[in-house]
């Protein structure tokens, strides 16, 4: 199963808006950028396929795999939800910052088949390039 997801960040600026399709992250930014990279190494049954960090929201495409294979056993999840792995990760970066980051909900669409899932890969890494018409 995946989720498409869009966090919103509260009060400032996660990338600087004029550096060319943000290569730039503010020190919160990284603190994002980190905690998206870790999601995975916390939630072993929880993969981010693809994400985009913007100036002020987030992208992520997850997907969810309740079975494992281990060398020797397969591993079934106690899984998680998608609140408690992303209100997780919104704690961790503004533990990490001193202040609340993020703004209290966040976006959330299962996706259904192939085609959603393509369409949506393509949506959040194309969206840096269009941010200039949504800023």
């Amino acid at each position: 199963m995946h989720n498409a997801l869009r966090l919103y960040f509260r009060r400032e600026d996660i990338i600087r808006p004029s550096d060319e399709l943000f290569r730039s992250f503010t020190t919160v930014g990284q603190y994002v950028y980190k905690a998206v990279l870790e999601m995975h190494r916390h939630y072993p049954f929880i993969f981010v396929d693809t994400f985009t960090i913007m100036p002020n929201h987030i992208h992520l495409l997850l997907r969810i795999d309740n079975m494992i294979e281990t060398e020797n056993s397969v591993e079934f999840s106690k899984a998680k939800s998608i609140s408690t792995v992303i209100g997780q990760m919104k704690r961790t970066v503004s533990a990490q910052a001193g202040y609340s980051v993020w703004q209290k909900s966040f976006y959330d669409r299962i996706v259904r088949n192939d085609r959603e899932y393509s369409e949506i890969w393509q949506y959040i890494n194309s969206n840096p390039f269009v941010w200039e018409k949504d800023y």
